[in-house]
């Protein structure tokens, strides 16, 4: 009875030791935000509400250490909705890779690698620049996510980093959308190059892109930003439509018009409170084609984990039926 026992124990022993094995490499991850905003609207009636902006997620991150210096990885994230019902899910990062002495290669859905340069600390937030004038939005800007691609990112060489992400030709039978960037880090220095190509994805079936450039440099408490937009082809043209509130007073409007964008603001650290200060500007080809942002915002982080943060923004489209948004708010962010 007793030998039953200890073989019993010993077998429960190893399963958990060989389950916390695999555990070890799994790690879940995520983050909840909810803001309370109010926005008084030129275009449309004034609003107060709680909301999610649409950043809250959680996810798996899987690592594996193989043979040969070569790394298993893959990741699956899904949103969640912390204040609205109709953001309660959704497919965000999804893809499976490898890495090792030449980098990283995966296949799936990603981010995207024109959007990982955005430089703004407001990002995901009734007061972020990208779609508000400042940083362009889209699919193949600084929205949502690409699918059915493969990405590569090489070692990091010099403070230099490269990737490239193309995506699967679609049934349309038009060419491959591809992305690519190059990054350079040198101490409190950074400078950033992307370009972003659809294919048969402006006017008359023409090809449309955005290409990118900018730079950062810290000093004394004080961060400093500035990025340069060109969009070929209006991958990110202004239209009439958008919501003030939440997201974009820009609506995507393909192959239209070209324009630019840029964006600059400074970041000032004092303790564990953060100042930011920005403005943008998206000025495009045509009539009533021109929007300006403005921020002022405080962020103040309690641990590595959890922060709070409020502000005023301001966009102001010339576009019929935009006008001009004034939100005041703040929100707050836990992420584990």
């Amino acid at each position: 009875m007793n030998k039953k026992l200890l073989t019993v124990a010993v077998t429960a022993g190893l399963a958990a030791t060989s389950m916390s094995a695999i555990a070890a490499d799994a790690t879940i991850y995520g983050r909840i935000t909810a803001e309370w905003v109010s926005v008084e609207n030129s275009a449309s009636v004034d609003d107060t509400e709680v909301n999610e902006p649409g950043n809250s997620y959680w996810g798996i991150s899987v690592k594996e250490k193989l043979s040969g210096g070569l790394t298993a990885l893959a990741k699956i994230e899904y949103s969640v909705g912390a204040a609205d019902a109709s953001n309660a899910h959704g497919d965000r990062q999804q893809w499976v890779g490898m890495s090792g002495n030449f980098g990283t290669i995966a296949l799936g859905q990603f981010n995207g690698v024109y959007k990982s340069t955005n430089p703004d600390p407001l990002n995901a937030s009734f007061l972020e620049a990208r779609g508000n004038g400042g940083v362009s939005g889209g699919a193949l800007g600084h929205q949502s996510y690409i699918g059915d691609a493969v990405m590569w990112t090489s070692p990091t060489v010099s403070g230099i980093t490269a990737s490239v992400l193309v995506a699967d030709e679609q049934s349309s039978g038009k060419g491959n959308d591809w992305q690519a960037s190059v990054k350079y880090e040198n101490g409190p220095m950074q400078f950033w190059l992307a370009h972003s190509e659809d294919i048969q994805g402006g006017a008359g079936t023409a090809d449309a892109s955005l290409t990118k450039i900018g730079g950062s440099m810290s000093m004394a408490g004080f961060k400093f930003y500035l990025q340069y937009e060109d969009d070929d082809g209006g991958l990110n043209a202004p239209g009439a439509t958008g919501s003030v509130q939440t997201g974009s007073t820009i609506a995507t409007n393909p192959g239209t018009n070209d324009g630019d964008v840029l964006f600059v603001g400074a970041t000032y650290k004092m303790g564990n409170t953060t100042l930011v200060g920005q403005y943008g500007n998206s000025d495009y080809d045509g009539a009533n084609n021109e929007t300006d942002y403005f921020a002022l915002a405080a962020i103040h982080n309690f641990s590595k984990t959890t922060k709070i943060y409020g502000g005023w923004r301001q966009t102001e489209n010339e576009g019929a039926g935009v006008g001009e948004a004034d939100l005041f708010g703040a929100g707050i962010q836990v992420n584990f």
